[in-house]
């Protein structure tokens, strides 16, 4: 449809529910020193390292609940983030690479599988409790390897928790508390080995019950205790006696820890709640001589966070911002986050210092997607990709029929139109206008003039993938996982899509996949079944593919990039030592490479201009890079950011405008900016109206995880999160929304509840959209057309095993 640019213009939106996707739960959780890394530990062994709220890097697992326990040390390395160590029931500890995403080495634990392990506060020793029932210690010395330095003796039962601390009396003395299946608690000196103080926890009946949690509070006076059936019991560190049992739990004691101060406790468990205990009272009294007060510690709140068992609790330790901050910002427990993690895979975050409000849920929804979306001259039809564990999956989309189409400006989102592609598809309420019969409500659903269909579906080698992405034209695939690299040929086994509804049924199969062999000449090209091991690639982390309409360039110093339109094609990788390699895909060849000028470290993101002129890099260290395929001046760096953005936080998301010479980068704290690549300055918009942005964008808890551009518009910008997203329109300037007209009438209150969208009349930009939740993906399709994948949350918790505990009604 053509319309001036005046006029409303007519957006359609394909929504995709068919996709699958499974998130993992959370088994463990771990701060560095610092509190500014979060190590979170999946049941499939997906290492994920948080910072700012935002997921910076993940470790692909095999599949299998290969971890239970997070430690982090100190690093000297350079690359920004401390070292991370990781164990389970395999029996061996295992030092993760946060550049290359594999592991460094492993250590055998030489007692069985590995049920308990901490570090102490100097980072310089680690103790881990073995299925054998030894204490074992393991020096970890600045940039060498861990190292096995001594064992405790021998007790009965597998250890399954233990904790540091200090003694009491001698704060340099240093104390090792532990936990066994058999209810047995025992206080070990550190230095020698001895077994300072030895208790058992309550019997259930006439079994033991499991010490599934230990942490010294109160400077090492007393020791908390979580047991299996549900008891959280404080023990005196002078003459090992209990002084308090709180059994407010209905299942198993999960996690403990303390604030910083050592007077405030925290208990998790598998009924979902979150316990809150304070010390009262102090060891002795200063005001009256002859009055002696004992502490005594008291349960103040129990908050229920998740739908099922709750497996990992931390808490961080204050940050340097928050250490250093305003003396009325210096109340108990600001700057230290709480966070939860079980079977729900969310995570549950909340401020120590406000324990009592509701938290913040994260959802497990990767932040760099798991979708792309090619589109083929010899289809119709677009194609969906999307890859989880081992298994890459291609989908057809249908198109959409012409009836029920409705105009509407994407800015006013009552006027969106979503095509429907799902399994179980929600007709949505339609309204007659009073001034016409046929025309429906905004939103109304359209019909399929062609169903959806899945195409190909395979698994990779043993290794899960961390990269896999279909070209723009749907001609090619990449994936990699962190050992090997591999691009595909789609070939077409029918030219022609006379009826793909007959086509589905009688071949599902309508492509077939080939290898490319970058090892051979083309003229010694040889068929899938018989391209030896290493036709592959490097192991890479991103990848792009650059259409064949891009210029010549010099890559290397010594080789072109030809231009040959209609014949060739390219794609860019990025491997894990911060390489970027070009690699013909018509010859099967390589054609160069370019090495980041700003130093060691990996890259994060990588993206691509519309028009394979420009690429993109963000490394470890969030320094930006931007290369030209066909500029020798480039590469050019966009490390040095302006004022605006604080040093801490990272960069989520970077995608360069259709029609300028620019890109647009996003950060954790939800600020975006958008910087002209001639000058390395800040637009006019940007300079204008980045200290203007709404705090509906700032406050949001989900980061923004996509830039998406309009080609047809290209004024007109979404920023996704995986939770909505905001439409921006850049000739349009920031207008502060006033509250007092935020809200809407009882009959617009009622008509937009189907969709979940109250907004105000009065803003015209920075709309928020949130219809699809979780948001998986959002991409432009067409003309002003655009996919959007999204899985029902419900649907998610129907698939996860039931919890421990479940409230009956009425008891």
């Amino acid at each position: 449809m053509a319309t001036h640019a005046g006029s409303p213009v007519p957006y359609y939106f394909h929504r995709c529910r068919f996709v699958p996707w499974k998130p993992s739960g959370v088994v463990c959780l771990a701060w560095t020193a610092d509190g500014t890394c979060l190590g979170v530990g999946r049941e499939n062994g997906d290492i994920e390292v948080w910072r700012d709220w935002a997921c910076e890097v993940k470790i692909p697992g095999s599949g299998q609940p290969t971890i239970s326990r997070l430690v982090w040390l100190p690093n000297i390395d350079g690359t920004g983030l401390p070292r991370l160590f990781s164990s389970g029931l395999t029996g061996r500890i295992i030092e993760w690479d946060l550049v290359r995403l594999c592991p460094k080495y492993g250590v055998s634990s030489h007692g069985g599988a590995i049920w308990s392990m901490e570090a102490d506060e100097t980072g310089s020793t680690i103790a881990v409790g073995c299925e054998d029932g030894t204490l074992r210690i393991f020096a970890a010395s600045l940039g060498e390897t861990i190292r096995y330095s001594r064992g405790m003796a021998t007790q009965k039962g597998r250890i399954l928790s233990l904790c540091w601390g200090t003694h009491k009396d001698d704060k340099k003395r240093k104390i090792i508390a532990t936990g066994s299946d058999r209810g047995r608690i025992s206080v070990w000196d550190a230095e020698n080995g001895d077994i300072i103080l030895n208790m058992r926890a309550d019997k259930f009946g006439k079994e033991a019950t499991w010490v599934q949690a230990l942490r010294f509070v109160y400077d090492g006076s007393f020791l908390a205790v979580g047991d299996s059936i549900g008891k959280v019991t404080l023990w005196d560190m002078t003459f090992g006696t209990q002084i308090a049992v709180f059994s407010d739990h209905n299942a198993d004691v999960t996690g403990l820890v303390a604030e910083s101060n050592s007077k405030i406790l925290y208990s998790a468990s598998a009924d979902g709640t979150v316990a809150q205990y304070m010390m009262i009272g102090s060891s002795s009294s200063h005001t009256h001589e002859n009055v002696n007060t004992s502490p005594y510690w008291v349960k103040t709140h129990t908050r229920k966070w998740h739908s099922h068992d709750i497996r990992a609790l931390a808490i961080s330790k204050p940050t340097l911002e928050a250490a250093h901050g305003k003396q009325s910002e210096k109340r108990r427990g600001y700057g230290e986050w709480l966070v939860t993690g079980g079977v729900d895979t969310c995570l549950s975050v909340v401020s120590a210092d406000r324990f009592s409000q509701h938290p913040k849920k994260i959802l497990p929804v990767p932040h760099r997607t798991q979708c792309s979306i090619g589109n083929r001259k010899d289809s119709p039809y677009p194609l969906l990709m999307s890859f989880q564990g081992k298994t890459i999956t291609i989908w057809r989309l249908g198109s959409r029929g012409e009836s029920e189409i409705f105009s509407g400006d994407l800015a006013n989102s009552s006027a969106f139109q979503r095509t429907e592609s799902s399994k179980n598809t929600k007709l949505f309420r339609k309204r007659k206008r009073r001034n016409s019969k046929k025309t429906p409500m905004p939103g109304a659903r359209m019909e399929l003039s062609a169903p959806y269909g899945k195409l190909i579906e395979f698994e990779t080698s043993a290794d899960s993938l961390c990269e896999a992405k279909i070209s723009p034209d749907g001609r090619f695939i990449g994936y990699s996982t962190t050992d090997r690299g591999q691009i595909l040929r789609l070939i077409p086994r029918k030219a022609e899509y006379s009826n793909p509804e007959e086509d589905s049924k009688t071949n599902p199969e309508l492509y077939t996949l080939q290898k490319l062999d970058f090892t051979r000449s083309k003229s010694e090209k040889i068929r899938n079944k018989n391209v030896g091991k290493n036709a592959g690639l490097p192991a890479f982390s991103r990848v792009v593919f650059l259409p064949n309409k891009s210029k010549g360039a010099t890559w290397d110093g010594k080789v072109g990039l030809p231009s040959h339109p209609g014949k060739s094609h390219y794609a860019v990788t990025s491997g894990f030592n911060g390489l970027l390699e070009i690699w013909d895909l018509e010859k099967e060849s390589k054609i160069g490479q370019v090495k980041s000028t700003l130093g060691v470290g990996g890259i994060r993101l990588l993206t691509a201009s519309a028009d394979g002129k420009h690429l993109a890099t963000v490394d470890m260290q969030n320094r930006i890079e931007i290369f030209s395929t066909e500029d020798h001046r480039y590469p050019i760096s966009l490390g040095c950011l302006p004022d605006m953005v604080s040093k801490s936080r990272i960069v989520t998301a970077l995608s360069f405008h259709p029609k300028s010479r620019s890109i647009a980068v996003a950060f954790s704290d939800n600020k975006f900016l958008i910087f002209k690549l001639k000058n390395k300055q800040l637009s006019d918009w940007s300079q204008d109206y980045t200290s203007m942005l709404p705090q509906s964008l700032l406050s949001h808890p989900s980061k923004i995880s996509q830039i998406v551009f309009d080609p047809k518009r290209p004024s007109t910008m979404l920023l996704v999160t995986n939770t909505c997203f905001f439409h921006v329109d850049l000739h349009k300037p920031v207008e502060a929304l006033d509250e007092t007209s935020a809200s809407t009438s009882k009959r617009q209150r009622k008509y937009s509840s189907d969709t979940k969208e109250i907004e105000s009349k009065k803003k015209t930009n920075f709309r928020m959209v949130r219809i699809y939740q979780p948001l998986q993906f959002l991409e432009i399709a067409g003309d002003h057309t655009f996919v959007v994948v999204e899985t029902p949350w419900l649907d998610v918790l129907n698939s996860l095993p039931p919890p421990v505990y479940r409230h009956k009604y009425g008891t």
